[in-house]
């Protein structure tokens, strides 16, 4: 069970004591998150800004055109560039910043996405964990949230453990995440009160403090499921070991 309080109380100390770094980490994932905007009005511009809705035929038109063709297969090929090969690695860096704002090894975790030996392995795989979340939202709403919940922990996972497979990132993630996607979602859905005051301060609110604190939060979250699951192993490793010696003692006898 997550300690809601003292996560977030111990993630306010952390990014505190790192605030603009942290900040930037933070500002750094959310230009990761708007790939999909940034080249969103290339094909929706228009010379006449007096011109209002165009008629049905004219739309027809439009859409039928080979500039449009061409401009909405670029718009695709940049959107989908950046958020694969530059988006992915700057949120890989960014969350592995704030995993280690904890034990303060922070440093040259922000663009660790970037390194030759990371980047096309972080870039493939979660394109990947995305692409597998995207098609199971396709099925249900319900479903592809509770997916995107079960590989929540990839990039800190990837980050932590660089030499393990791709399928066992993401099955490690789902090992992980078994029993605790609800309080996941609970713990997201306390920063519901920061959301809204984003939206209110055009998220000048979630730059300057909310963003960071709420990764800082997920950052922690992940460090206390993952260290309870590692002490669970041993203290099912040393039960089965007592197991085996107390059997071959008996057979022994």
């Amino acid at each position: 069970m997550l300690g809601f309080p003292k996560l977030k109380q111990q993630a306010k100390k952390l990014f505190r004591n790192k605030y603009w770094p942290a900040v930037w980490a933070g500002f750094l994932l959310v230009i990761a998150s708007c790939d999909s905007f940034l080249f969103s009005s290339s094909y929706l511009h228009t010379d006449d800004p007096n011109m209002g809705l165009p008629a049905p035929s004219e739309l027809l038109r439009t859409v039928t055109s080979s500039q449009f063709f061409y401009s909405m297969t670029f718009t695709l090929f940049v959107t989908f560039f950046f958020s694969v090969f530059i988006g992915n690695p700057i949120a890989y860096g960014a969350r592995s910043y704030f995993r280690h704002l904890k034990d303060g090894k922070t440093e040259n975790k922000l663009y660790s996405g970037f390194q030759k030996k990371n980047w096309l392995r972080v870039s493939a795989l979660l394109l990947w964990k995305d692409l597998i979340c995207f098609v199971w939202g396709l099925l249900l709403i319900v479903p592809g949230i509770m997916k995107s919940y079960e590989y929540k922990f990839v990039p800190y996972i990837l980050e932590e453990h660089p030499m393990m497979s791709s399928a066992d990132v993401l099955k490690y993630s789902s090992n992980l995440t078994k029993g605790h996607k609800m309080e996941l979602f609970k713990l997201d859905l306390s920063f519901i009160g920061w959301f809204l005051i984003q939206v209110v301060t055009f998220d000048l609110a979630g730059i300057f403090y909310a963003g960071p604190y709420f990764y800082t939060t997920q950052a922690l979250a992940y460090i206390e499921i993952s260290e309870a699951a590692a002490k669970q192993r041993r203290a099912d490793a040393d039960r089965n070991y007592k197991k085996n010696r107390s059997s071959r003692k008996k057979e022994n006898a």
